[in-house]
């Protein structure tokens, strides 16, 4: 009886074990990692409004040579920057949907709301191509992303479970 609850018992810790891996392992497959504010303008050459149906989606597998900066507390983008406003709560970001010319793109990020925040863009929901530094509460930043091709991406903030409270949206590249 004794070696019959010993080898129970150990076998009951390494299930256990076995379980605690595969929770852990699970745990790190849901976040990438890792605001209401007045309706932000668009620049000249960009607009928001629905994605363009001619823009293609960019695939996954193909990763485009992008590279990107984020410049935190930058009084004055550049000419031709898009505003982008993280608000909240609930968390959302303004506009959801924008479109932009094909070229070096500038976003002028501003964070009026309750927590900090990022900007990521990319084919597919975390699957970034490009991911702004974190934009801390009441700050503004300029992400600048360069070799971005024509297509249409998802844009979301990466932070917690952000994205599934609704900040996500669309960029159409033409």
């Amino acid at each position: 009886m004794y070696i019959r609850t010993l080898v129970s018992s150990r076998l009951s810790r390494s299930a256990a074990g076995a379980s605690a891996v595969v929770i852990l392992v699970l745990a790190g497959c849901g976040s990438v990692p890792a605001s209401s504010g007045t309706s932000p303008s668009l620049a000249s050459g960009a607009s928001s409004g629905s994605p363009a149906a001619s823009a293609p989606a960019v695939s996954p597998e193909a990763t485009p040579d992008v590279t990107s900066t984020t410049l935190p507390g930058a009084s004055s983008p550049p000419a031709g920057s898009i505003n982008f406003v993280f608000a909240g709560p609930p968390p959302h970001f303004e506009p959801k949907t924008l479109s932009a010319p094909a070229g070096d793109l500038s976003f002028a990020l501003s964070n009026t709301s309750l927590a900090f925040h990022d900007l990521a863009i990319g084919p597919t929901r975390y699957h970034s191509l490009a991911t702004s530094g974190r934009v801390a509460v009441g700050a503004t930043a300029v992400f600048s992303v360069r070799g971005l091709p024509a297509g249409s991406y998802v844009i979301w903030c990466t932070v917690a479970d952000h994205a599934a409270l609704g900040m996500v949206g669309t960029l159409t590249v033409h």
